[in-house]
């Protein structure tokens, strides 16, 4: 279960909508749907009812609600107290998935160190979908995704050419039907 998972559901629940929850968090609406899915996964039970007149919470559902609305709460509580002391956390929060991570990452890293000191870099491994959910929340300050990506502002940094290297015996197979 992770604080995202729980924005989520409360912001789906609030406007008992999964498309509306999407567009409110900037994320898309089979992000929206993955999360709360995992989420019900997890716990082994459904937090939210679909009929025909719209999304209501079941028993569980309202009583995930309550808590996950707590912790959302204290979260914001305490990002507008350290902000009050005036306090810098310097350190800049990246999501990352597999192949950025052991390809890409590093070198911006390394670059980023020289140039930057005092910032520490804590990496946040995960899948695309969590990545972008993560931007949403604020729980990451920058993430590395594949285009396309609606409803998040993107900037290219590295454009793949992907190419498929095929044997001899493949080439000559497909000749020949």
């Amino acid at each position: 279960m992770t604080l995202n998972q729980l924005t989520i559901l409360t912001k789906v629940i609030e406007l008992q909508s999964f498309s509306r929850a999407a567009e409110e968090l900037y994320i898309t609406q089979p992000g929206v749907s993955h999360s709360i899915s995992d989420l019900e996964s997890e716990l082994g039970i459904k937090l939210i009812e679909r009929r025909k007149e719209g999304l209501y919470p079941t028993e569980a559902g309202n009583l995930v609600l309550k808590h996950a609305s707590a912790i959302t709460a204290s979260m914001e509580r305490i990002k507008q107290e350290v902000a009050l002391l005036g306090t810098e956390t310097r350190q800049l929060k990246i999501g990352s998935f597999g192949s950025i991570s052991t390809n890409f990452l590093p070198g911006i890293m390394r670059l980023f160190k020289l140039r930057c000191h005092g910032i520490e870099l804590k990496i946040f491994k995960g899948t695309e979908t969590e990545i972008r959910d993560w931007i949403a929340s604020g729980t990451i300050d920058i993430g590395f995704v594949t285009l396309p990506c609606n409803n998040l502002k993107t900037i290219p940094i590295v454009i793949d050419d992907m190419v498929a290297i095929l044997s001899r015996n493949y080439i000559n197979i497909n000749k020949e039907t």
